[in-house]
């Protein structure tokens, strides 16, 4: 299977966690689109089927990691150490927009994706704050006009750059996976903090017919297999120290229900979120208790 064809056969997700996040208060009315609203529909009947069953949806395990990584993403623009971030994938995500404009001068936030998805997304959003670019990159690619290290040649080496992947790599087998985080790893080495933030989903959390339900139903709608190559937090954390990490941080929903409501839901648990930071001898750049 070609890298090309793994990094497009993902697309209509983004559709449907648009229309997820828009339905839920944490789009635009911009980023809503025809196709968004016939998937929403369409999987309906399955969601309530997997509540039923007692099983996770995908809305509840959606708004759970998208809010938790904004959670921990402003911690970490809020400490002073994040100046730049850089969204991958970002599909028809509104973070780019509420970050820009919730932090405005203080904070630059550049929104990757394949080319396709950048350009649709460029003329449903219009107009958009001086702090708010959007860029085509390919995650796979290594090298070259579209990679990740083309983009982040062009930011001072002085300022702290937070790197934020959602809804992406259980779509990519672990090889790929472990790979595309030691490149993260050597470019965010380059600059005086660095921060990683990605959600993933392991085999620790993943018990249940609903689960296997939800897992086939989801191979389905992205016409492609659905990894869960990593056994737990545990073997996340090791992985990504082993890529080249300094220090990592893995999270289940359920830690953050106090100050985060979606992340209670029931089907928030099958989903954890992993922080990795470089920089300052290697010293966590925020605190992580709550």
């Amino acid at each position: 299977m070609s890298r090309a064809h793994d990094s497009e056969r993902i697309s209509p997700t983004a559709y449907y966690t648009s229309e997820t996040w828009i339905r839920n208060g944490l789009s635009a009315e911009c980023l809503q689109t025809s196709q968004g609203r016939r998937l929403w529909m369409l999987l309906q009947p399955f969601m309530m089927i997997s509540r039923g069953w007692g099983g996770p949806t995908f809305e509840d395990f959606l708004l759970a990691r998208h809010e938790l990584l904004d959670f921990r993403l402003s911690q970490g623009i809020e400490s002073g150490k994040v100046s730049h971030v850089i969204e991958l994938a970002s599909g028809l995500s509104a973070r780019g927009i509420r970050f820009s404009q919730r932090y405005g001068g203080r904070l630059t936030y550049i929104e990757t994706d394949l080319p396709a998805m950048t350009a649709r997304k460029m003329k449903l959003l219009g107009a958009r704050a001086e702090n708010h670019h959007l860029v085509a990159v390919d995650v796979l690619r290594r090298e070259g006009e579209t990679s990740l290290d083309s983009l982040l040649r062009s930011i001072d080496a002085a300022s702290g750059v937070a790197v934020v992947s959602e809804g992406l790599f259980n779509y990519f087998s672990r090889s790929q996976v472990v790979e595309f985080w030691a490149n993260v790893s050597s470019i965010l080495k380059r600059f005086r903090s660095g921060l990683y933030l990605t959600d993933l989903h392991v085999k620790e959390a993943s018990g249940g017919f609903g689960w296997h339900f939800y897992r086939y139903l989801l191979s389905v709608f992205v016409r492609g297999g659905v990894y869960l190559d990593f056994e737990s937090v545990e073997d996340v954390v090791a992985s990504m120290r082993q890529a080249g990490f300094e220090a990592v941080d893995g999270f289940a929903p359920a830690q953050f229900g106090d100050v985060l409501p979606s992340c209670r839901a029931k089907g928030a648990r099958i989903v954890r979120v992993f922080e990795a930071w470089l920089g300052l001898n290697g010293k966590r750049q925020f605190n992580t208790a709550f």
